[in-house]
């Protein structure tokens, strides 16, 4: 019997670190595929990172692009940090004074979040694309709806895919 026991323990430890070991399996190099040239745009070399800590794991790819004055810095965050995003602001919220601009909404089935700065035209946008998964993009010199529109091209579909 206690043999048995022995075995079941060991079955099932050795599926916990294998599920374990799948749900982490996402790297700086992979998220950088994703991380799209834009046409008309000047792209530096995208940039990654991996940070542990007992069982907070986040992976980041990082790139800025510019042309002209406008510049915008994207970043694909993996892990537990991305959850943040998932509770923060609500769907439906909206804020607005002469000078910024905030909202959250459903767009193409993701929660997009737009911070915005009216006077000095900056801003971050975030788009959930799945409870461990963000992309945010800081922008500068350009209206929210630009940055919107360019934050689409990061194909959000093709992001569902990393798991």
């Amino acid at each position: 019997m206690k043999r048995q026991l022995n075995r079941i323990v060991g079955i099932t430890i050795s599926i916990l670190l294998f599920v374990c070991s799948i749900s982490w399996a996402v790297t700086h190099s992979e998220l950088k595929k994703y991380l799209v040239e834009l046409p008309g745009w000047k792209a530096e070399t995208p940039q990654g990172m991996t940070m542990e800590n007992g069982s907070f794991k986040m992976v980041n790819a990082t790139r800025t692009y510019t042309r002209g004055d406008k510049t915008l810095f994207v970043t694909i965050s993996y892990g537990n940090s991305a959850q943040q995003f998932n509770i923060n602001t609500p769907v439906g919220f909206k804020m607005e004074t002469d000078t910024e601009l905030a909202f959250t909404k459903n767009i193409n089935g993701k929660k997009v979040s737009i911070f915005h700065s009216k006077t000095d035209k900056t801003g971050t946008i975030t788009v959930l694309i799945s409870p461990k998964l963000v992309l945010a993009v800081n922008y500068e010199n350009m209206d929210w709806k630009e940055a919107l529109e360019l934050t689409k091209k990061f194909n959000w579909k093709r992001l569902e895919s990393i798991k």
